[in-house]
């Protein structure tokens, strides 16, 4: 699973945030090893191979998938204001790896997107 998510077209060996949201990044630095029994580690690989599906779904080799009728913009303002400003301009992510870099400071979990259901009031719903 590992090398299936390190071998994404857009991803390229960067798979760090899957680690963080399946727990298991947190885990290695609160322990300072990976020291759990197969049950933990049946557990971490179920939630790391959730979150990889659903990045895929998310990302192609390109980056985001389009979905149409900006459905990724009203995704994001469904759970909070993420229009970042640029100069004295904003931006709904124009600019070169926005998603990353809002990723990277803390402001943006772009799989956050993912844990939104169908039976969410925010009224997004996943197109297969």
């Amino acid at each position: 699973m590992i090398d299936q998510a390190e071998g994404h077209g857009y991803f390229r060996g960067q798979i760090e945030f899957l680690l963080e949201f399946c727990g298991a990044a947190k885990k290695w630095r609160d322990a300072g090893r990976i020291d759990w029994g197969t049950g933990e580690h049946a557990l971490q690989q179920e939630q790391f191979e959730s979150y990889l599906k659903k990045a895929e779904m998310m990302f192609n080799t390109r980056g985001l998938v389009k979905l149409g009728k900006c459905r990724w913009e009203r995704a994001l303002l469904s759970i909070g204001d993420y229009i970042p400003s640029h100069a004295e301009l904003f931006t709904f992510c124009l600019y070169h790896n926005s998603l990353e870099r809002l990723a990277k400071d803390g402001s943006l979990a772009p799989l956050e997107l993912a844990k939104v259901s169908k039976s969410s009031s925010h009224g997004f719903e996943w197109q297969n």
